[in-house]
């Protein structure tokens, strides 16, 4: 489920970022961070994750 989400949000900044080039920017470091995040989250519940 973590990983549909994660997709979806990745998606989304994508898009707005086209919509927005101005503030393309600060949505690309967004990407990362969640990016970030998700490898993080994956790294602790990875093995109740399956």
């Amino acid at each position: 489920m973590s990983d549909y989400l994660g997709e979806e949000g990745v998606k989304n900044i994508k898009k707005k970022s086209q919509e927005h080039p101005s503030i393309k920017e600060p949505l690309l470091k967004e990407e990362q961070f969640q990016k970030l995040k998700l490898n993080k989250f994956r790294e602790i519940y990875g093995n109740f994750a399956g």
